[in-house]
């Protein structure tokens, strides 16, 4: 009788041991996963963040770029009256100093 209640007694202290151990394991997978889940939360953040740079990078360039060519137009508008202006100017003849 003894011999039976010992061998109960190792095989529900092999149960709990082994219980024990499959708890651990779930919690440190638990654990595990809540770190996966806190980086993945982090890298979408940084992407989020590294999209709204972009955009603005982005922005920034379009606006330079619209800059640019209203730089350009008056550039080619003031090259087309000094053209004008020393064509009509020269066009005389006379020396520089001498048209009024």
């Amino acid at each position: 009788m003894q011999l039976t209640i010992k061998k109960k007694n190792t095989k529900v202290a092999e149960m709990t041991t082994r219980v024990n151990d499959l708890q651990s394991d779930v919690q440190a997978a638990q654990m595990g996963s809540a770190g996966l889940q806190s980086q993945v939360s982090n890298l979408e953040k940084r992407l989020e963040e590294q999209k709204e740079a972009s955009r603005k990078i982005e922005e920034a360039a379009k606006k330079n770029a619209e800059e640019t060519e209203k730089v350009r137009q008056k550039t080619l508008e003031m090259q087309g009256f000094l053209r004008t202006l020393f064509t009509e100017k020269f066009a005389s003849g006379l020396p520089p100093d001498l048209q009024q």
